[in-house]
């Protein structure tokens, strides 16, 4: 046995203990689904936004799972009103 490592170094002894991962540490996943429920989108449009590059996430399969984080700094940048927007009204003059 290699150090405080257990049966882990004993398999691995050539992973350094710098790179174990900290469970407590992980950020909850949410697949395009739940992800939708979350923004109040449909997951479609979460699967655009994912191929658009504004919103990040990790392939696992065929599914794409988006960390918590992610959905939160995304929510919070904002919605903006459908639609086109609307001119600007010049205004009347008489002639």
């Amino acid at each position: 046995m290699r150090g405080r490592g257990g049966l882990f170094a004993t398999i691995f002894p050539f992973f350094p203990e710098t790179y174990a991962v900290n469970c407590n540490a992980m950020s909850k996943l949410y697949t395009t689904e739940t992800a939708a429920d979350f923004l109040g989108v449909t997951p479609g449009r979460v699967r655009q936004l994912i191929t658009e590059g504004r919103l990040k996430s990790e392939k696992f399969g065929r599914d794409h799972l988006i960390r918590e984080p992610e959905l939160q700094t995304y929510a919070a940048a904002g919605k903006r009103k459908p639609g086109r927007q609307r001119k600007t009204k010049k205004p009347f003059r008489m002639r």
